[in-house]
């Protein structure tokens, strides 16, 4: 076979698994969303072959959240992740659990850290699911922070943070990666400076809340867990993805699991996710308990 023919046929086989792909999404749109969800998908595939700008976002209608989201075609693996795989789902958590996260959902007065937004679709999730909530968004990618600021405009609880989340107040280098927008990272040989908010300093300006924080910063959280995380230990809810697979070698994950292991949390493993819950259930932090401390070896 001569080299015309082998990317002729390779050309071939990628629009085969792109539309064995596109089709898959829209079955299981509509088995989760609903007819009209799933012609959005499938609409959204076919400008997609034709438009294969990946930069250029589109807009699906969720029926979940009742409105229209703005996508690029490098954000389509968030949707499963978000609406179809229901990731962030802790329904789906034996009752136990699913009860405790009932009981941060009808408690007023609650805050969720999304840390690492992306373009929105946790954070709509959660607000969705906890509409009592106040909910910080914590972005750093300036080309996410468009789709993410016009995604959750509807909702009123969900307040944009421009930066990341790190052990202290400071300027940080991000690495963004149009390809894989949802893989952007801090990097110190990163092309954007962006501003990084203390955990620790953020809820020690906002005590007697109870709160849950998701976190899913590329590899960040072994500087984010390094000190400064005494606040894990108010935490009602921790959800976390870690991503030591990313990393081979560098223990990404450990001083987040030396903090964890500190604390006094049930832990489960669901969608890649670890979901760690309090066992004093929804907490109310004190000013006093938010010391200053290193988790760090």
């Amino acid at each position: 076979m001569d080299s015309a023919s082998k990317e002729k046929s390779l050309l071939s086989m990628r629009l085969r698994s792109r539309l064995m792909r596109a089709l898959a999404l829209v079955s299981m749109s509509f088995v989760q969303l609903g007819w009209r969800s799933a012609l959005s998908v499938f609409h959204f595939y076919i400008v997609s072959f034709f438009r294969s700008d990946p930069t250029i976002a589109r807009a699906i209608y969720v029926s979940t959240l009742g409105q229209r989201i703005l996508l690029r075609s490098a954000d389509m693996g968030t949707f499963f992740e978000v609406f179809l795989r229901r990731q962030y789902d802790m329904s789906q958590l034996p009752d136990y659990f699913a009860g405790l996260f009932r009981d941060f959902q009808d408690m007023n007065g609650t805050i969720i850290l999304d840390c690492g937004a992306n373009i929105g679709l946790s954070a709509l999730w959660f607000a969705h699911m906890a509409p009592l909530t106040t909910i910080y968004a914590f972005e750093p990618a300036p080309e996410n922070l468009d789709l993410l600021r016009q995604n959750v405009r509807p909702c009123p609880n969900i307040h944009v943070i421009d930066g990341a989340v790190w052990h202290e107040d400071t300027t940080l280098r991000l690495r963004y990666d149009a390809a894989n927008p949802a893989g952007s990272n801090i990097d110190a040989s990163g092309a954007v400076a962006t501003r990084a908010f203390s955990i620790h300093q953020f809820l020690a300006g906002r005590p007697n809340h109870s709160y849950l924080v998701k976190i899913d910063i590329e590899g960040a959280e072994d500087g984010l867990f390094s000190c400064n995380a005494q606040w894990v230990r108010n935490a009602s809810i921790l959800v976390i993805e870690l991503h030591d697979w990313l990393y081979p070698g560098e223990s990404r994950s450990r001083n987040l699991l030396r903090c964890i292991a500190d604390s006094d949390f049930d832990v489960l493993l669901s969608n890649n996710n670890l979901f760690c819950f309090n066992k004093r259930g929804v907490v109310i932090p004190a000013d006093s308990e938010m010391r200053t401390e290193s988790f760090a070896r």
